[in-house]
């Protein structure tokens, strides 16, 4: 599992309505696709345009006990909105979390889904019924592909919990009985004169921790709360956004590499009889899609699952006093340090956070991982510490004039080469077993009601003759 994070450029906007524009691209592909399908496009009503649209999501749930789904305009409100009266205006005011199960984990959720689809009686005899016509097909790629959804928003809501917990920070209670600025004023001119009383060192811990106490019991007589509690996934504002296709980017690696080779053929096209035999060796070096075998191509559709999620998050938490508001940043470094007046760690500590993203998946989808991120971290610790024990011999090697043999020790006795093999972006395939089938979401599946229930008949007749 890979989660990346990308800070809002507050140089380009202060809004994040450009973000969700971007993320609603393949929308207009479904629903493109939807209106193909309609025989009597006069009769489609609102609500079955709302299924077909991949909307926004997040930990909020209605009065009916649904989750919320929102359109463009409401995820970019809910997160613009959110913004702190201290807020800079060269600072981040959201962050995008890109959350990517590796082909391992894609493959797992995929059989996940074919176990969804028997426990709700679209067995192998169904499925070969369906299989069998054109719309029948498109029914079953449908709910697989809506269980896919189902399941990576579910999991992208653990992610945020993970994330809001990792921070390690408190917020208050009580919002809404936080006292006005003028009281606080008072609380903290009052609480400074009770503290002469005690010998505490000025800042210590127990000084912090006795101020805190004197300001809340303060705060109290006026009817008033300071008192805090720690802050948790309620305290995020953060949409998502599940995606299925990724493109090649300009600035990707093979996309250059590519470039600059397709450029070198023109040239030597010029003379194609004297430069066939380079020009056949460079077409060979060209970079091509693993699954599609196209040659690579900034804009072109990556081959196989690519199943991911995007989520915007605010850098602010949800407090309704905009004072309040804790500024939080995934791309600070954690550190000890000192925040409002209390001795608590600050920043995000991502080496714990992709730890513990891992470790939610496997326990969610019951996942045998073989290849962790905890292993991957030690590997690559034990082998930084032989190069640097090699590299520390090779400079006295250096200078006695020996430097070729020297690399071949190194090369023979660290492993150097097997170093250079390693890609930590590989993960282990592996066949996929399953001991407990999830209790997914019971609703019906969107974008296939309609065609699976007229078809439920049909496969009842001919299952009886099956």
């Amino acid at each position: 599992m890979v989660v990346t994070f990308t800070a809002h450029n507050s140089d380009i906007s202060s809004s994040c309505s450009n973000v969700i524009d971007y993320l609603n691209k393949e929308n207009s592909e479904r629903l493109d696709k939807f209106w193909e399908a309609q025989e009597n496009p006069s009769e489609v009503n609102e609500a079955e345009i709302l299924i077909e649209k991949n909307l926004f999501f997040n930990n909020e749930i209605g009065e009916d006990g649904k989750e919320i789904l929102l359109n463009d305009k409401e995820a970019s409100k809910l997160i613009d909105e959110n913004i702190s009266s201290k807020a800079k205006d060269k600072e981040s005011k959201f962050f995008m979390l890109n959350i990517s199960p590796s082909k391992a984990e894609l493959n797992h959720m995929k059989e996940i889904a074919e176990l969804e689809l028997e426990r709700q009686g679209f067995g192998k005899q169904e499925q070969k019924i369906l299989n069998s016509t054109d719309d029948g097909k498109n029914i079953l790629e449908e709910m697989r592909n809506d269980l896919m959804h189902q399941q990576l928003k579910e999991y992208s809501k653990i992610v945020m919990k993970d994330y809001a917990e990792n921070f390690n920070r408190e917020v208050y209670k009580n919002p809404d009985l936080l006292p006005t600025r003028a009281e606080e004023k008072d609380i903290n001119i009052r609480a400074k004169e009770i503290m002469k009383d005690y010998n505490f060192p000025l800042k210590s811990d127990e000084y912090l921790a006795k101020i805190q106490e004197v300001k809340q019991n303060l705060a109290l007589k006026i009817g008033k709360d300071l008192s805090k509690r720690p802050m948790s996934e309620k305290d995020i504002v953060w949409v998502g956004k599940v995606e299925e296709k990724r493109s090649y980017k300009e600035n990707d690696k093979w996309v250059m590499q590519n470039k600059k080779i397709l450029k070198e053929i023109s040239v030597l096209k010029n003379e194609p009889k004297k430069n066939a035999n380079e020009i056949i060796r460079l077409e060979n070096t060209l970079n091509r899609d693993r699954t599609t075998n196209q040659i690579v191509q900034a804009g072109m559709l990556k081959g196989g699952d690519n199943y991911h999620v995007h989520v915007l998050v605010s850098r602010y938490t949800k407090c309704p006093n905009a004072d309040k508001k804790v500024s939080i940043s995934p791309l600070a470094n954690h550190k000890q340090g000192k925040v409002a007046d209390t001795n608590k760690s600050v920043g995000f500590n991502r080496d714990n956070f992709r730890t513990k993203v891992e470790q939610s998946f496997d326990q969610k989808f019951k996942f045998e991982r073989l290849n962790t991120y905890e292993n991957y971290k030690n590997r690559k610790l034990s082998l930084n510490k032989n190069v640097d024990k090699v590299a520390k011999v090779g400079v006295n090697y250096v200078k006695n004039a020996v430097l070729q043999p020297i690399k071949n020790e190194i090369a023979k006795n660290t492993g150097i080469n097997e170093i250079r093999k390693l890609n930590p972006k590989n993960t282990i395939s592996q066949e996929l077993g399953f001991k407990i089938p999830l209790s997914l979401p019971k609703t019906p599946l969107q974008g296939a009601v309609k065609l699976v229930r007229s078809a439920i008949g049909k496969i009842i007749d001919h299952s009886k003759g099956i």
